[in-house]
């Protein structure tokens, strides 16, 4: 019997889809059909995950929800509403942007008759919005709990599911205030890693935002139902491997006979604890400190993420020193004298944005935000000791001593960061590749959670309004937007880190504030420890951006 025909235009053929089972050519096309989205009625789509998602699924799934994203929004209406006045509004806006983003409506589950730790996503498509508004029905969430902003991120967190679960891609959740506030509203965005990164979550933040606007004040008066549902299927992203073409391969280098002495760190204990497990505390400056911030990064020409990486890794090196006492004598030699005698300290993860790489013919088929995935690649970085130890030095007296001057944390310690940073994020389009083909090999022979390393993990999104995200609804630029009919007040981005040895540290700067979300797991590093480095990075901000220096 024949298979049914699907009819579409024929962009269809360039969206990466593989229809009825047979791959239809185009320049970035694959011969695996399971990479791309395929369909035998034309109506149920899959695809299998491949490499990193595949093995960010595992992960997650074997380490009790690692790496579950949220992302809040502290709204402020110009009116008071209801959750009742609200709901047509949310709704309308939420299923415009599954139009515009469908990855964020599929769902995950196991991979019937497959190797082990191997799932897959599925899409139905339908002639009409009812598929849509069942999705809607499912995935908003109206809160009655009243939380702060904190409490929600706590919340959120713990809110993961598992990748064979077969739930959709993205939540989102509502809640009042915690002033009880008509006018104050939390909207709150939850998503498995495997799904998304925050370079692919924000733009459809900023998109269903903007439809959000729209319906608001009167400007957007399409119906969702009268959109060409069906279409959206042509922007089903295939796994990253086919959107990023294949380029770049390198030589590889010739490993050199001498290797740098580096840092060791001192082993970690699995530690017992109740309660919640993981940790979390942003640490935010004011405008004015922010201000000064870019300022001195403008004036050394050092970015920002290498200042931030720079106050972040001093933090973690003066903490471990000033922790040295709970170690055993025969410890606390070693890593005195490693951090004495070391000439290079590593940072185990540093992560890149690979969108720029994605080819153009993807790049205008999906859109400003029908990415979403895995898009990024970490990558190691190497600091010279000599200008840590220019910071940070152990006088005879065995305490820590600190000086933060110009000479020695701008010219020093971020300007080898920025260096370092901007040697490893020369990443290529082929390196890429051979992680994502890597960790697919690896994936159906994991069995246990993959531990990240012992130190910083850090990654940064970036000024979110250069960006072109909330600036309508920035306060910082209210007045150029007077009559816009909600503000964003604050924005908090960050993930959960159950079983991590790392901090993993998400940041951005917002309305005119840096923020530093700080997240850690109490099985590995005590509530000392933790409350030390919070208090040494926000140290190290005042200090830095003051040009104080405690000699």
């Amino acid at each position: 019997m024949a298979q049914p025909q699907l009819k579409l235009d024929t962009s269809s053929l360039q969206a990466g889809l593989v229809l009825n089972g047979r791959d239809r050519q185009h320049p970035y096309q694959t011969t695996t059909p399971e990479l791309h989205y395929t369909s035998l009625d034309g109506v149920h789509f899959t695809r299998g995950l491949y490499g990193k998602e595949r093995m960010s699924a595992t992960n997650t799934d074997l380490g009790d929800g690692w790496g579950h994203i949220m992302a809040i929004s502290e709204m402020h209406f110009k009116k008071p509403y209801t959750a009742e006045e609200l709901t047509p509004y949310i709704r309308s806006a939420w299923i415009k942007a599954r139009f515009m983003a469908p990855w964020i409506a599929v769902r995950t589950s196991s991979q019937p008759n497959a190797p082990p730790n191997s799932y897959m996503f599925t899409y139905k498509r339908s002639s009409g919005p009812e598929e849509a508004e069942a999705w809607a029905d499912e995935t908003i969430v109206w809160r009655k709990e009243t939380k702060t902003l904190n409490e929600w991120e706590v919340e959120m967190k713990e809110r993961h599911w598992k990748p064979c679960a077969g739930r959709f891609g993205l939540e989102m959740h509502l809640a009042k205030g915690s002033m009880g506030s008509g006018h104050d509203w939390f909207l709150m965005f939850t998503c498995p890693h495997w799904t998304s990164d925050g370079r692919g979550l924000f733009p459809v933040a900023e998109r269903m935002f903007r439809i959000l606007y729209g319906e608001m004040d009167r400007t957007d008066t399409t119906s969702y139902a009268s959109l060409r549902w069906g279409e959206e299927v042509n922007r089903l992203p295939p796994t990253t491997i086919r959107t990023i073409p294949d380029v770049g391969a390198e030589t590889p280098k010739t490993p050199s006979l001498l290797s740098p002495r580096q840092f060791v760190r001192p082993s970690l204990k699995v530690r017992f604890f109740t309660g919640v497990e993981g940790l979390q505390e942003t640490v935010s400056l004011s405008p004015t400190e922010t201000k000064s911030l870019n300022l001195l990064c403008k004036r050394y020409h050092i970015s920002m993420t290498s200042a931030i990486n720079s106050v972040l890794l001093l933090a973690e090196l003066e903490t471990m020193l000033r922790s040295v006492s709970t170690l055993t004598p025969a410890q606390q030699q070693r890593v005195l004298k490693s951090f004495k005698d070391a000439q290079i300290c590593n940072v185990t993860v540093n992560i890149a944005d690979m969108r720029t790489s994605i080819s153009p013919y993807f790049a205008k088929r999906l859109g400003d935000c029908g990415t979403g995935g895995l898009v990024n690649i970490g990558f190691p970085t190497k600091h010279d000791m000599n200008f840590i130890r220019q910071c940070l030095h152990i006088g005879n007296d065995g305490r820590v001593h600190k000086n933060l001057s110009p000479s020695s944390f701008w010219e020093g310690v971020a300007s080898d960061t920025q260096a370092a940073l901007k040697e490893g994020s020369r990443v290529k389009p082929h390196q890429y590749h051979l992680v994502s083909n890597t960790v697919e090999q690896m994936a159906p022979k994991v069995n246990g959670f993959v531990m990240s390393a012992p130190g910083i993990m850090s990654s940064s999104l970036g000024d979110v309004e250069k960006l072109g995200w909330f600036t309508k609804y920035s306060p910082l630029y209210a007045d150029k937007y007077p009559d816009s009919e909600f503000t964003i007040r604050d924005l908090r981005f960050g993930m959960r880190t159950v079983n991590s040895a790392a901090r993993v540290v998400h940041a951005w700067q917002y309305n005119g504030r840096l923020n530093v979300n700080i997240q850690g797991s109490r099985r590995w590093q005590t509530q000392e420890s933790w409350n030390m480095f919070l208090e040494l990075v926000r140290e190290n901000f005042q200090d830095t951006v003051a040009f104080k220096s405690a000699l």
